[in-house]
């Protein structure tokens, strides 16, 4: 429609932009004749976007990543804190609430250290305290079995 208002255009570099961002208002003075680059600045940036590939919105202010979230309230939410100023911590999920050195795996616990660039690691543990219980047990052999080493050297 707005083609029609506007009129033909030969050069095939520029397009009609809506000055008001509505593309429902064709009036006259409502069009103008711009370069593609020009007409993407006029959009009206929401602060966040929909990443298909992880299924969750994008949130950046000023260059700095402000994480991905479910909802566009949640994400619209946290796009305005940032813009405010107001120092946002996000909410961080369980799994990275985890005690030091113990992980999830395929629904088994395990734990993994490292101790004089020997690495640690086993899984297979029914319980998260289990893991933790083995974790403490592993490490005061392995720093036993290190300071052994360390004597006889």
């Amino acid at each position: 429609m707005h083609h029609l208002v506007y009129g033909s255009i030969d050069n095939r570099k520029l397009v009609i932009d809506h000055l008001n961002r509505n593309r429902l208002d064709n009036r006259k003075s409502n069009l103008r004749l711009t370069t593609q680059a020009n007409n993407s600045r006029n959009r009206e940036s929401i602060g966040y976007c929909w990443d298909s590939n992880k299924k969750s919105y994008i949130v950046r202010y000023r260059g700095k990543f402000y994480g991905r979230y479910k909802t566009a309230r949640e994400a619209e939410k946290v796009y305005k804190l940032a813009q405010s100023g107001v120092e946002y911590v996000p909410r961080q999920r369980q799994k990275y609430m985890l005690p030091k050195n113990i992980y999830r795996q395929a629904n088994k616990w395990g734990y993994g250290f490292t101790l004089n660039g020997i690495r640690y690691r086993k899984n297979g543990y029914a319980t998260m305290p289990e893991a933790q219980l083995k974790l403490e047990v592993a490490r005061k052999e392995a720093l036993a079995s290190y300071q052994e080493h360390a004597l006889e050297d």
